[in-house]
């Protein structure tokens, strides 16, 4: 990652766990399209759950490459 890079990152709290999962979603997704996955999922398997958009999508900054991945 390049000096200011900013990844945009989403936190979904399970209050009865303190398990976190970091979810790496595809690349035809971003935040927006996932956060209601994202809760459902932290329910059904019980923990915290992190879910981010890679460079270059949703909002996070810079353009999509392979290198940045």
């Amino acid at each position: 990652m390049k000096k200011g890079n900013k990844i945009v990152a989403v936190y979904v709290k399970n209050p009865s766990t303190s398990l976190t999962t970091l979810y790496s979603h595809g690349n035809a997704a971003n935040l927006g399209q996932m956060f209601n996955i994202f809760a459902e999922l932290s329910l059904r398997i019980g923990v915290n759950l992190i879910g981010y958009d890679y460079s270059g999508y949703g909002q996070s900054s810079r353009k999509p490459s392979e290198q940045d991945t």
